[in-house]
């Protein structure tokens, strides 16, 4: 009989099985700065992608399999090596006068137009500086944080909901909803202004409305039984229906119409579930979790793709990058790995040096926070350009609020940060 596995989240509440090799504490965190780690599931050895050799024609990826007890051996040695680490510019301390004014240099690989001229490049440089600046901060306690599309933010502070606004340079309150569920929230979606959705520990479903013309979100209908374990995602699918996944190793279709709800389909995968991700004008469905990536299409309700090696390191999340791929992460892997959404292929996997908790995508960089001080920036070639020490107290997360703003979060503040370019 086929043993299941789990995927691995921090929760002290539950007990939690270690016998998936890719949930495994030991095996972490510190992965050496190879192109495509992937693991073997079968075999149990660790596949090592190289560079394809210039006399090869055929541009095929050659593998090298090494004993994964060997590789578990050698894991660390990346950090107590100095030139294994990444070659971006740190910032110190002394870089910058505070905290909340942070100061990042364009890499030189950044520019279209090179130049030989060192003063001509000092120059180009002086006059294009990426600034970070601490605009507000709130004294409150976050762990997820969502933007409505009128700009208005709710934010998750353990089993409560804020929504707040900016107004006059300041945050301001607008409603608190005191133990929103009789647990921890774990996940959350916004439909638009007037609607989102939450799921807890509780193994509760609740959804959130707010009608017309008034103020406050009310708790309109709870979806109880489920799922027979933590509701790890939920998103909304057309206007009246949510899919959710589960630790349970589903994923549930729902009908949410005239104030009742019914279970109209279920998807049944070999382990859990933990993120999801909707390409509504395709009908397509793509899941994350301990098989790996499947896609499946939602017209015949049936998978038609799958990457058992597209898998990550705790509990998944699928970010959107741009139409043709997405960011895979996970919350205990210091990997990042970039999927082409065509065919799941990993078109990019590199180690960021941190567990990574929040994401946050602009137009020019990708900011990646995490456990961690530090802030790291990568250019749209997924290469490290810049690393800012001391950015905040292991943020949370990080959530774009605007092209010029974002907010990061964690134990002690939500803060809002503005990010320009200096012009003379």
């Amino acid at each position: 009989m086929k043993k299941k596995k789990i995927s691995l989240v921090n929760v002290e509440s539950k007990n939690i099985s270690l016998k998936n090799p890719t949930n495994k504490k030991k095996f972490t965190p510190s992965f050496k700065e190879i192109k495509n780690p992937i693991l073997n599931k079968k075999n149990n050895n660790i596949l090592q992608t190289n560079q394809p050799s210039t006399n090869d024609s055929s541009n095929h990826t050659k593998i090298i399999l090494s004993n994964k007890k060997d590789s578990l051996n050698n894991i660390n040695n990346n950090k107590n090596n100095p030139s294994k680490k990444d070659d971006s510019l740190n910032i110190n301390k002394n870089s910058f006068s505070k905290k909340s004014n942070l100061f990042l240099p364009i890499s030189e690989n950044l520019f279209q137009k090179k130049t030989k001229n060192y003063s001509e490049l000092k120059e180009i440089k002086e006059r294009n500086k990426l600034t970070f600046h601490k605009f507000l901060t709130f004294n409150q306690y976050s762990n997820i944080i969502k933007i409505f599309p009128s700009k208005k933010i709710l934010s998750v502070n353990g089993r409560s909901i804020i929504i707040f606004k900016i107004n006059n340079s300041k945050f301001e309150i607008i409603q608190t909803i005191q133990k929103a569920h009789n647990n921890e929230i774990i996940f959350l979606s916004i439909k638009d202004d007037n609607n989102f959705i939450t799921s807890s520990y509780d193994d509760l479903i609740k959804i959130w409305n707010k009608k017309k013309n008034e103020q406050f979100f009310i708790n309109y209908m709870i979806i109880e039984n489920s799922h027979k374990s933590w509701i790890y995602c939920l998103i909304y699918y057309g206007n009246d229906k949510i899919i959710t996944s589960s630790h349970d190793d589903t994923i549930k279709f729902w009908n949410i119409k005239n104030n009742n709800y019914q279970c109209i389909s279920v998807i049944k995968n070999d382990y859990s579930v933990d993120s999801l991700f909707l390409l509504e004008n395709k009908n397509i469905l793509i899941s994350s979790g301990g098989d790996g990536l499947k896609m499946f299409d939602l017209i015949e309700i049936k998978c038609i793709k799958e990457n058992e090696n597209a898998y990550s390191i705790g509990k998944s999340e699928i970010i959107k990058f741009n139409d043709d791929k997405i960011i895979l992460k996970g919350d205990l892997d210091e990997r990042i790995k970039i999927i082409n959404i065509d065919n799941l292929e990993i078109y990019k996997c590199f180690c960021i040096g941190f567990k990574c908790y929040g994401v946050c995508i602009f137009e020019d960089v990708i900011l990646f926070c995490g456990k961690s001080n530090d802030l790291k920036i990568y250019n749209y070639n997924f290469e490290c350009v810049e690393v800012i020490n001391n950015f905040c107290n292991q943020a949370y997360g990080l959530c774009k609020f605007n092209d010029f703003y974002f907010l990061s979060y964690d134990r002690d503040e939500i803060c809002l940060w503005k990010k320009n370019f200096k012009k003379y």
